[in-house]
């Protein structure tokens, strides 16, 4: 359960205490008692999920800052809100803090995605909860609320249970969820500003099983079960196996 890190620190995203590059792996201290099941990273923030349902998130600091200084305190083109988020709902930290704000310090969290200005999460009851910048409809939230500064539950999908949540790693706002029925949910992106609600609502994609050339089939294919899931600007693509 212990979590590694190497690479270049800036604004505290290796989660050793500073922002300095480390050639080396080296163990993140602050996690070594906690018993992490899974880790997520963007280009500033980094978060991992502990075994009893914790979120901890860390980094968030400008490229060249520590969190709290510098041109990443002032909101520059392309940093996280960390004007608005406090610690306790993963604003900008050199090391790891559990996110406590809102609803979430009363559930547990079994899935977690996040870019650098905003952070999506699911339950143990499937229910999806989010914060942070909904420009792009990354929250799925109306266009009238451009940020949300606590963990909240999102209305969008109280209908449906959730088994896991993506996002891309640039943070353009394009997010998917895996439904515990094995169906792909997918919203927000770019264009979501532009082009309105349609964007910003979740949409169940309709998926069809793809043969080998030459395959026939002789009786109706069942819908595939999507069991793996990744993101990119404007492109999903899944990993399924057919329905048993």
């Amino acid at each position: 359960g212990g979590v590694w890190s190497v690479g270049v620190g800036h604004g505290g995203r290796l989660g050793h205490g500073d922002t300095r590059t480390r050639p080396l792996a080296g163990r993140v201290a602050a996690l070594g008692r906690v018993g992490v099941v899974a880790v997520a990273a963007c280009r500033r923030r980094s978060a991992a999920l502990s075994v009893g349902g914790t979120l901890y998130v860390w980094g968030g600091g400008g490229d060249d800052e520590a969190p709290g200084g510098g041109s990443g305190a002032t909101g520059a083109a392309g940093a996280c809100r960390r004007d608005v988020l406090d610690a306790d709902a993963g604003g900008a930290s050199l090391l790891p803090r559990p996110v406590t704000a809102g609803g979430l310090r009363a559930v547990a969290v079994t899935s977690v995605a996040l870019a650098d200005a905003y952070t999506l999460a699911v339950d143990g009851g499937g229910a999806v909860w989010g914060w942070g910048d909904n420009a792009a409809g990354a929250l799925a939230l109306d266009a009238g609320v451009r940020f949300v500064g606590t963990p909240r539950r999102l209305p969008a999908f109280v209908d449906v249970a959730v088994a896991a949540v993506y996002t891309a790693a640039d943070g353009c706002g394009a997010c998917a969820a895996l439904t515990t029925d094995g169906g792909v949910l997918v919203w927000g992106g770019d264009g979501a500003a532009a082009s309105g609600a349609a964007r910003r609502k979740p949409r169940r994609l309709g998926l069809a099983p793809i043969f080998a050339a030459g395959t026939h089939v002789h009786r109706p294919a069942p819908p595939p079960v999507v069991v793996s899931l990744a993101v990119a600007a404007e492109i999903g693509r899944a990993s399924c196996r057919e329905r048993v």
